[in-house]
């Protein structure tokens, strides 16, 4: 009887056993037959706390190994999809000088503390979801930690309002003659002057027209960026209720052909084309811009009047695109090409009128075009900028701790000329060694400059990289 019940518990402890081990390895096989999708996307931001302008975020790089989103949301907000930027889709690999615009309705409220924000990774699920669309598969990029990819930073707006306006007001009587307005933008007669004749005819002028007033650059316009023309300036031949006129397919949004229809049946070509022969020489481009902006017509431009053309003008740097300039549609953009993408401003940096730069003409004028929040010094941020995209070659990256010799942590134009020339980048400019520099040296040595893999063309990378950089120099 006693070996009947030892007999018995053996089994009961034989059978406990071999239960817990069919567990375990249920278990096992459980673990094994899970399919947790493992998320193995890759990605990087680097970027700067910065004074904004333009509503443009710059990221100095983004390092994705697949293709993928950018986008940011206030600090606090990290674990929700409450963007107040648009999303960009950022393709697989090393990306510089980002540009990300924060969403219109976006408020700062951080005063003169800025704004804090966290930028974040997506990646572009290939298995689910739309590709190239972001939407909810589109999950956050983590680290090896598990934790979202993200950068937090703050940002501030940019005061250019009164400040521009003083900038340009050089003799300080509270208005801007001709001769300050005239330099206080880019008419961008050149690039509008597609057939390089000198003049603009009326398509050509319309389509200009059409270009700046399309601040997203995406081929047409939406009711809100026509208002924002009317408001800022061709309000005297179009009011709103001319989008919907104008808009002849009824689609919401204007073509470039809907656009410059639209105006053909108004008086504004007239109104610049004041010797009446069909076309827009640059004089009369300036003269009409001035008019249109002088809008009590007092023959001058007072701050209010400054300000409600500035908010418009200041997005006609960004209308610049590559395919616009690469006229013979080859890739690459050749010194002709590259010679009316923008303005080089050669007789603003040319202070002693004598029709050419000396070093220290070319050294402040190199200063002035570094200093993007245009309050008289480069900091690292600004320097930076400047070197990665125009002159790394003439500063490494060690050059603002050596050039900064008070150690207040920015460049005054005296330090940043000092700093300069002991550089090669004057003489890298004056090709025939007489120790200036003419307009025709300038624009040749800029295009040097931003041709960084030295072919003898300006492929849309290098553009990229130029006109994010070039656009602060108005």
């Amino acid at each position: 009887m006693r070996r009947a019940e030892i007999n018995l518990k053996q089994c009961l402890m034989y059978f406990m056993i071999a239960a817990f081990a069919i567990s375990f390895i249920s278990c096992d096989d459980d673990d094994d037959g899970i399919d947790i999708p493992e998320n193995d996307a890759t990605g990087f931001i680097t970027v700067n706390d910065q004074t904004i302008s333009q509503n443009t975020i710059i990221v100095q790089s983004v390092a994705v190994g697949q293709d993928s989103w950018l986008a940011a949301v206030r600090e606090g907000d990290e674990n929700t999809d409450n963007f107040i930027t648009e999303t960009l889709r950022i393709e697989e690999g090393e990306s510089s000088n980002v540009e990300l615009m924060l969403n219109s309705d976006f408020n700062f409220t951080g005063g003169t503390a800025g704004d804090r924000i966290t930028l974040k990774l997506y990646a572009d699920n290939p298995d689910e979801g739309t590709q190239g669309v972001f939407d909810p598969d589109d999950q956050e990029i983590l680290d090896d930690n598990d934790a979202f990819v993200m950068e937090t930073i703050t940002i501030m707006m940019e005061e250019e309002t009164s400040g521009a306006f003083n900038d340009f007001d050089s003799n300080a009587d509270g208005s801007l003659d001709k001769n300050e307005f005239t330099s206080s933008f880019p008419n961008n007669f050149f690039e509008s002057d597609t057939d390089a004749d000198g003049m603009l005819n009326m398509d050509e002028f319309n389509t200009a027209n059409f270009r700046n007033t399309d601040t997203n650059n995406d081929g047409a316009l939406d009711q809100e960026e026509f208002n924002a023309g009317v408001a800022g300036m061709f309000g005297a031949f179009a009011g709103e209720e001319d989008f919907q006129n104008f808009d002849t397919d009824a689609d919401g949004r204007l073509s470039n052909d809907e656009f410059g229809a639209g105006f053909s049946e108004t008086d504004q070509f007239g109104n610049f084309d004041t010797n009446a022969d069909s076309f827009i020489d640059d004089t009369e481009l300036n003269d009409g811009l001035f008019n249109q902006f002088d809008t009590n017509a007092d023959g001058s431009i007072d701050e209010d009047e400054f300000n409600a053309y500035n908010a418009f003008t200041s997005t006609w740097s960004n209308t610049r695109n590559f395919n616009d300039f690469d006229s013979n549609a080859d890739g690459s953009l050749d010194m002709n090409e590259f010679s009316t993408s923008f303005q080089n401003n050669f007789t603003g940096f040319d202070t002693d009128a004598d029709g050419s730069l000396n070093e220290d003409e070319f050294n402040a004028a190199n200063f002035q075009n570094a200093d993007a929040n245009n309050d008289g010094f480069v900091d690292e941020d600004e320097f930076n900028a400047g070197r990665e995209a125009m002159f790394g070659r003439f500063a490494g990256d060690d050059a603002f701790g050596n050039f900064d010799t008070d150690a207040d942590g920015r460049l005054s134009n005296e330090e940043f000329g000092a700093g300069f020339s002991g550089t090669e980048w004057f003489g890298n400019y004056d090709t025939d060694a007489d120790n200036t520099i003419n307009e025709t040296e300038f624009g040749e040595g800029i295009f040097n400059d931003f041709d960084t893999n030295v072919d003898g063309g300006i492929d849309e990378t290098e553009f990229g990289i130029f006109d994010a950089y070039t656009a602060t120099w108005i």
